[in-house]
């Protein structure tokens, strides 16, 4: 019998697997043949969930109305809570039903917010580098992507007036701080100046703060929603896979302009895509007890970025010390490529990092890696990585640069 020829669509080949995607799927084929692999390349929380927490989940999801819809007095509840942990993170009111809408995880809201906003041919700034899935939701509606360069000469922050003088005005502009992949946060000043920028010229500013809870020496990132006018032009979306270490239980919110979030929860009821009655309640546990887990997650990652940190002045490389967010961002040494470095560590060592072009154009010459794993398991990637070329050593080490030359 013949078979049918399948033939994917333009988007789905315009959106094809990035670097990170085919060295994992290498890492896969040698777990499979036997191999340790360390993964110091993705961040999926490696955290246990906290007991409270897990204990009243167990116990919704033996009950009968488990499996059932959300019913609305779960959702106005979840939003009355999520707008007063806001209020108390962050010295902003909203309005639980106009201000706040309860999503089935960040990544779904970005699909849904390009169905929702993006027309055939719209200009989308996405920034170069930054976290493909901005690029991809862009490309599935038809957008047209308009590159907006992060550079380490600009501190990983837009250009608005290189935007500008591109001469074509994007009809939305993504933004991700803390920064994936470099980590870099950013402040008050910046937020306030985009804010301007944006309502002079119409442009709708989609923040993703999924790494918002993540920091260690300084004071907590802002949200882009406690700068005056924010709310008239943006709207910022907020994760529990990442500061809550649920990753499974898909949930999170979006806050800001009410037209936006009206447009985003039409979308949903489209799709079918609204938190369920589990997720909610347990959600609201997750806020309440928001002080206790944030501040446990944050001494562990503290531990964990401490190691990496050892481990690549161990090696001589430098890097770029994170303040907040999971990932460490390190620059290859002179004339190699990012990808071939990577391909190298896994294959003769076994440790996955992902390589910089990933992200973007912008990204050639990095690596990205996280800190997701424990200490102890982070502590056997670098000394696989020491005895890669321990007789050249000295010679990495000079090739990257002293380890007083960090960024």
């Amino acid at each position: 019998m013949r078979r049918v020829i399948v033939d994917t669509s333009q988007r789905l080949q315009l959106s094809g697997p990035t670097a990170l995607d085919g060295l994992e799927r290498v890492a896969h084929r040698l777990r499979q043949r036997g191999t340790s692999i360390i993964d110091l390349g993705r961040f999926v929380p490696q955290i246990a969930p906290d007991a409270e927490l897990m204990d009243g989940f167990h116990s919704r999801l033996t009950q009968a109305s488990a499996a059932q819809q959300a019913p609305d007095n779960s959702d106005r509840s979840f939003r009355t809570e999520a707008a007063r942990w806001f209020r108390e993170r962050f010295g902003v009111r909203l309005s639980p039903i106009r201000g706040l809408l309860p999503i089935a995880g960040v990544r779904q809201a970005i699909y849904e917010l390009a169905l929702a906003l993006i027309n055939p041919g719209d200009a989308v700034g996405i920034p170069d580098p930054s976290y493909p899935l901005y690029r991809t939701a862009t490309v599935y509606v038809g957008g047209h992507v308009v590159p907006v360069a992060l550079t380490r000469a600009g501190d990983y922050l837009p250009n608005l007036d290189q935007l500008d003088a591109a001469g074509r005005r994007p009809r939305i502009l993504f933004l991700n701080y803390p920064h994936n992949p470099t980590s870099r946060p950013t402040d008050r000043a910046f937020f306030a100046e985009l804010v301007r920028w944006a309502r002079r010229r119409n442009v709708i500013v989609v923040q993703d703060f999924a790494y918002g809870e993540i920091y260690y020496d300084q004071d907590p990132p802002i949200s882009l929603l406690s700068v005056p006018g924010a709310r008239q032009v943006a709207v910022e979306l907020h994760s529990f896979s990442f500061t809550y270490n649920l990753p499974g239980l898909k949930l999170g919110f979006a806050v800001g302009h009410p037209d936006i979030l009206a447009a985003l929860e039409q979308v949903q009821h489209q799709l079918g895509s609204r938190p369920g009655r589990v997720a909610l309640e347990t959600g609201i546990d997750a806020l309440a007890a928001y002080p206790r887990i944030a501040r446990a997650n944050n001494e562990e990652y503290g531990r964990r970025r401490e190691r990496v940190a050892r481990g690549l002045d161990g090696l001589g490389w430098t890097y770029r010390r994170p303040v907040a967010g999971p990932f460490v961002w390190v620059p290859v040494p002179r004339r190699r490529d990012d990808v071939r470095m990577a391909r190298r560590l896994l294959s003769r060592a076994g440790v996955l990092v992902a390589p910089g072009s990933a992200f973007g154009e912008g990204g050639e010459g990095f690596l990205r890696l996280s800190v997701a794993m424990d200490v102890e398991t982070t502590t056997e990637a670098f000394t696989r990585l020491g005895r890669l070329w321990p007789e050249r050593l000295e010679q990495m080490r000079r090739a990257w640069g002293s380890s007083d030359s960090r960024g």
